[in-house]
């Protein structure tokens, strides 16, 4: 069912004698003329059979949208599209400013409002237009103005949402909200000035109002592949309520224009659907200041709850991974209590934790915390973990002797949260820290910040081995790392950390996988030359000595975790599937490429197959300790402390798509 606002034609789009000047004036006196109710709720949500809204007489703040009958998990509730939305597509190659184009802009008027406004910014202010132009906040904002101009009831819709006016008029928020409404204002001065003048307080606070309710309402537009591409704003999925723990997740179509929003759990009758306004991967105490921050309400989702610990911010036992320690930001820079060889035991699996191994976790972990409120100085190299101390041991205790508040440490963690980015010079050494946090297992790689470092990091960040020359040699080691990396990102941050589950919809985490690991493949055979041979580099030699082997694992994985993907994307992206089908006969060529081919059959592979090169692979990643074998099922510790199995068994993954790639 889809739910999209219709948009009908005015009299003054009908009439082909008047000119856009003409029509732009009429519609604004229309505009300026409407007086919705913003207490009352205007939407097409009412006249659908799957949902409704509750709530409705009791202002914008109290509302929220629940469904009417019992809808299974991973299916969708209905489908939307935004017509308010900006594309990262949109702006030119260099990146200077948008480049307008009609694209889902078939709107009658959208288009010639949107050029008789921006011309007009061009024409008359040269100096400031390219900065008007490249911001997508003013953008957003301009075409929910013009959608308002053309279609009133999409105004009455827009109006009904809330927009927390008054609490941003004291936020910072305020000084440039206010900035880009007047700068839309005073362009609209110059089209029409003296109809203007008789309305311009009027109006001023009209796009003001209209600017503060896309600042509390407009998300993020995502591709099938669940990668931001932009931002939007639509009236109806802006009625659904936050929780950390969202039970539904929009979904893109082929085109990337549709969005459906899909439950991640099996809603029943009445039951109120949420969807998900934050990061929820970090400290409870980030996400709520963020929250208050851009939306003004204390989340008392179930997550948000008084927990004992933060699933995001503790410490946990390195052999059965229960939390034996949680953190907050008044007490995460504490000096150990004690630093003799006294030992720590944990009380659910009575395992013994070494002082020394526990206080070097909680010192390195310190660490990462304190670099991330310094200003690091890229003149200065560190090439070791004893510098990299000695470097920052100053800044963690002139931290512990400032007694920062914890709000005050919120505020700035928060910061680099929204706008985080690693020092190029700094990621050796900081990669070397993590990979010592993964083996001594205190310190989850989900635990904040080493969550924020692991997703940044990039593998062309980091220098070549000494002893690698030739360019071969180069794209083999950098698409090993990558998918080293990969690995570690996606199987101790990405999936422990996605504890909704709603990665399993259209599950690009192992179609990136099966990606990563048929790139280095495709590299290693350009370089299969026997005399050539000696440039595969040593991270893969140190792997799997054997190159036979290697080019079977590399394929049993690339195929194992293209299948996994195409079950989950067969519901939602025939384009998705057709690409991935495409890429595993890229493998199957491949195969018959390598010295001694596998039997081509995947309908007649068995488990184990799988499962001994799945094992190979997590320990080229060093990643093998975190994962949970039962027979043939493999586990992994989420952040909520359920083990979760990671697969689908190989003989359900047959679908119709297996005979597709024999």
């Amino acid at each position: 069912m889809e739910l999209v606002p219709v948009l009908k034609k005015t009299p003054s789009h009908q009439s082909s004698s008047l000119s856009v000047l003409e029509r732009f004036l009429y519609d604004l006196k229309r505009f300026v003329a409407n007086q919705p109710d913003s207490t009352r709720l205007y939407s097409s949500i009412q006249s659908s059979g799957i949902i409704e809204a509750f709530n409705t007489t009791k202002g914008p703040s109290q509302r929220g949208v629940r469904v009417t009958r019992d809808i299974e998990t991973y299916k969708t509730i209905f489908t939307f599209c935004p017509i308010s939305k900006v594309y990262d597509s949109e702006r030119r190659r260099n990146g200077c400013q948008f480049k307008f184009t009609d694209r889902m802009l078939n709107v009658s008027g959208m288009f010639e409002y949107q050029q008789l406004i921006l011309d007009t910014i061009i024409q008359n202010d040269p100096s400031a237009s390219s900065h008007a132009l490249n911001n997508e906040i003013f953008i957003i904002i301009l075409r929910i103005f013009i959608n308002c101009l053309i279609n009133p009831d999409y105004y009455k819709q827009i109006m009904s949402l809330t927009s927390h006016k008054h609490e941003i008029n004291t936020t910072k928020t305020y000084e440039q909200m206010s900035g880009i409404c007047t700068y839309l204002s005073e362009t609209i001065r110059l089209i029409i000035p003296i109809y203007f003048e008789s309305v311009a307080d009027e109006l001023i606070d009209r796009i003001f109002n209209l600017g503060c309710i896309c600042c509390v309402n407009f998300n993020l537009l995502i591709n099938r592949l669940h990668e931001p591409i932009g931002i939007c704003l639509d009236p109806t999925f802006s009625l659904i309520n936050h929780s950390c723990l969202p039970n539904t997740v929009a979904v893109s179509d082929d085109r990337d224009q549709m969005l459906s929003l899909v439950c991640i759990s099996d809603l029943k009758s009445g039951q109120e659907i949420t969807t998900n306004y934050c990061f929820t991967s970090i400290p409870k105490q980030l996400r709520q200041l963020d929250l208050k921050n851009r939306f003004f309400f204390d989340c008392k989702c179930p997550l948000c709850k008084k927990r004992k610990y933060d699933w995001f911010f503790s410490y946990c036992c390195p052999y059965c991974e229960v939390y034996i320690q949680c953190l907050n930001f008044s007490n995460c820079f504490d000096q150990s209590e004690n630093e003799s060889d006294q030992l720590y035991g944990c009380k659910s699996c009575g395992a013994i934790i070494p002082t020394p191994i526990y206080n070097e976790s909680k010192l390195l972990h310190q660490l990462l915390l304190a670099m991330l409120l310094t200003t690091d100085d890229p003149e200065i190299e560190i090439t070791s973990i004893d510098q990299f101390k000695e470097i920052m041991l100053p800044f963690l205790q002139e931290i512990r002797r400032l007694a920062v508040s914890e709000h005050q440490l919120s505020e700035l963690f928060l910061e680099k949260v929204h706008g985080f980015e690693i020092n190029p010079q700094r990621v050796p050494i900081i990669y070397s820290i993590i990979e010592i946090l993964i083996k001594q297992g205190i310190v989850p790689s989900f635990c904040f910040p080493i969550s924020i470092f692991i997703t940044n990091l990039s593998a062309n960040q980091f220098p070549y081995p000494i002893g690698i020359k030739s360019i071969n040699g180069k794209e083999i080691y950098t698409r090993s790392f990558h998918l080293k990396l990969e690995l570690q990102r996606i199987f101790l941050v990405s999936i422990p950390g996605d504890i909704t589950k709603s990665m399993n919809i259209g599950n690009s985490l192992f179609m990136k996988l099966g990606h990563a690991t048929m790139n280095v493949l495709v590299a290693i055979f350009i370089n299969k030359d026997r005399e050539k041979e000696k440039e595969i580099p040593k991270i893969l030699k140190d792997w799997i000595p054997n190159t036979n082997l290697l080019y079977s694992t590399l394929i049993r994985c690339s195929l194992f975790f293209y299948l996994q993907a195409i079950e989950t994307y067969a519901i939602y992206s025939e384009r998705t599937v057709d690409e991935m089908i495409g890429a595993i006969k890229q493998l199957k060529v491949l195969n018959k490429l390598a010295c001694n081919p596998l039997p081509w059959i995947p309908r007649l592979y068995e488990e184990e197959m799988f499962f001994n090169s799945l094992l190979k692979l997590f320990n080229f990643a060093n990643i093998h300790h975190k994962f949970y074998f039962e027979k043939f099922s493999i586990k992994l510790c989420l952040a909520d402390g359920q083990r979760a199995v990671l697969f689908s068994p190989i003989n359900q993954l047959y679908s119709k798509y297996i005979e597709e790639i024999q």
